[in-house]
Formats: structure tokens, C-alpha cells, sequence
């Protein structure tokens, strides 16, 4: 017997890694050393640069779970595309966490708030699909 995942536990995923770039921005601006050397520029670049390709896998991986941008949330397919889902978003919320990282090892905030409005916009654009 498949498992059932009705809209609103995807919705509630959704949220609540949304809600968690928001945590990590608090974090990291409460948390960040003030008195250390900045990490290197070329750590910050590196970490950029994998951040967005760790977000393309997340469009990617979402797309997978959604092929034609609707769901038939009680579908026996409706397992795999929530693993999907949550694979999808946990790549996302890696760009913020990398930000986080950065954070708290010293980097300024004009090099950290890419990272978090790169994950949130990701989050912002790939809510839930639509019921079918």
C-alpha cells in the first residue's frame, strides 16, 4: 500500500525550509565574529560557485518530481516525488547555510546576502506543485 502525501505535507516542508533561511540570516548576524580576519575571497568564490550548481540540481531534482509541473498528490508516484521534493529543497537550502558558513567565519555581510537571497529566491519560485 503506497503512502499518501495530501498538498498540505508539502506545503508544511516547504515552509518550513523557507523559514530556515531566515533563521540562518538571524544567525549569522548575531553570531559572526566581529574582530577576525575575513576568510579568503577565493573561498567565498569557490563556495559560490558551488552553491549555484547546487541549486540547478535542486531545479533539476524537482523537476524530476514533477515532469509536467502538476501533482496528483494520491498517486502511488507521490512518495517518490516527495523524496524528490525534499531532496530538491535541502540542495536549496545548502546556498544558505554556505552563507552561514561564511557567516560565522568572519565574512562581511556583502559577501554572505547572495548566498541567502539566492536560497530564498529558489524557495520563493518552487513552492509545492499545483494539484492536478
Amino acid at each position: 500500500m503506497a503512502t499518501q502525501y495530501p498538498r498540505t505535507v508539502f506545503l508544511i516542508v516547504w515552509a518550513a525550509f523557507t523559514v530556515s533561511i531566515g533563521i540562518y540570516v538571524a544567525v549569522g548576524l548575531l553570531a559572526a565574529p566581529k574582530d577576525v580576519e575575513p576568510p579568503s575571497q577565493v573561498l567565498a568564490a569557490l563556495l559560490g560557485v558551488i552553491a549555484i550548481g547546487l541549486v540547478g540540481a535542486g531545479f533539476f531534482a524537482r523537476t524530476l518530481a514533477w515532469p509536467n509541473g502538476t501533482a496528483d498528490y494520491e498517486s502511488p508516484s507521490a512518495q517518490r516525488a516527495f523524496g524528490l521534493t525534499v531532496v530538491a529543497y535541502a540542495l536549496f537550502e545548502s546556498c544558505g547555510i554556505f552563507g552561514l558558513v561564511l557567516a560565522l567565519l568572519g565574512a562581511p555581510p556583502l559577501w554572505t546576502i547572495p548566498f541567502y537571497v539566492i536560497s530564498f529566491a529558489a524557495f520563493a519560485v518552487s513552492p509545492p506543485a499545483p494539484a492536478r
